[in-house]
């Protein structure tokens, strides 16, 4: 099953399987499937789900961006090894199982 890895600096903080029946929501807020406890976070910053092609990264309008691989998206289709960028923390995205 895919999964996201975040990351503090060279930590791992958590690992989170994704469910393609469960959209995953990532913020600042409690709310969150996975909290990132940073003012540079907005408190409802992003979410994947799942989509026929695969999982998507979707930036919820915030303050200051989701990137992957450097980049900033609006929407993105992960694959294997894409590292995003929300706030200070990084994802890696893992589509094996």
């Amino acid at each position: 099953m895919p999964f996201l890895t975040l990351k503090f600096k060279e930590t791992i903080v958590n690992r989170y399987k994704l469910d393609p029946e469960k959209p995953l929501h990532i913020g600042r807020r409690k709310t969150n499937d996975i909290v990132i406890e940073n003012l540079s976070v907005s408190g409802h910053h992003a979410k994947v789900e799942f989509v026929k092609e695969g999982f998507v990264l979707t930036d919820l309008q915030s303050k200051n961006g989701t990137y992957v691989n450097k980049k900033a998206i609006t929407s993105c289709m992960l694959k294997d090894k894409d590292v995003v960028r929300i706030g200070m923390h990084t994802l890696i995205y893992s589509g094996k199982g």
